[in-house]
């Protein structure tokens, strides 16, 4: 799980302890009251925890959405493998440019997938006790980048204008793809939720065929 996702996670529980003990006063139960602060604290110590946690380590989650997915039973296995082999490349391209990353440690690994919400886990293949490859901060960068592309203002032309022609070349196609398969998707990594609804993918698309270089 992700360093947002397990956030995310953490709030919603802490909502429902807080609920939980609203109703345990009204009904005047000292135990369940009890019960309930003490699951409060537990759960408010590790969202701290999680707050101030910075992992070296890259981790995402991908969801995917819109005509790959197969109703409620899975995603079109044809679609999956090629959206993940385009997410690796786009991720190498923004490596390229990363002067901090280390390019030939820029792999990421399929470690679970969660048929719920037919999302992928990915996780940086990463021997244990290697330096840090700054792979997660060049994660970070890419997921802001494609926000940008889908996004609302003008902020992606200037973000067009730095990138190189690489990493230019493979949004390019990442977003030619998504869009040609009817797709929408959502990144979520440490901090950052990246959601690149259907219009966004079209609107990318279009802004990358026409943007000055």
């Amino acid at each position: 799980m992700s360093n947002f996702s397990n956030i995310e996670w953490l709030r919603a529980d802490l909502g429902a302890a807080r609920d939980m003990l609203r109703s345990a006063r009204a009904y005047r139960d000292p135990l369940a009251i009890l019960q309930y602060k003490c699951r409060i604290e537990a759960i408010e110590a590790d969202l701290e925890a999680a707050l101030n946690e910075k992992s070296e380590t890259a981790t995402a989650t991908i969801f995917f959405g819109g005509r790959p997915l197969v109703g409620s039973r899975g995603v079109d296995i044809l679609f999956a493998s090629k959206a993940l082999e385009l997410f690796q490349q786009v991720l190498l391209a923004q490596c390229a440019g990363d002067r901090s990353a280390m390019r030939d440690s820029a792999l990421l690994m399929v470690t679970g997938f969660d048929r719920s919400s037919m999302s992928f886990q990915l996780e940086e293949e990463a021997a244990p006790g290697m330096m840090a490859t700054g792979l997660a901060d060049s994660l970070d960068q890419l997921s802001q980048s494609l926000a940008l592309c889908a996004g609302p203002g003008d902020e992606w032309r200037a973000m067009l204008a730095r990138v190189d022609e690489g990493l230019y070349s493979m949004l390019q196609e990442w977003f030619v793809f998504l869009d040609s398969a009817d797709a929408s998707v959502r990144i979520i990594q440490r901090m950052r939720d990246c959601d690149l609804s259907r219009e966004g993918v079209a609107l990318a698309r279009e802004r990358l065929s026409h943007a000055s270089r």
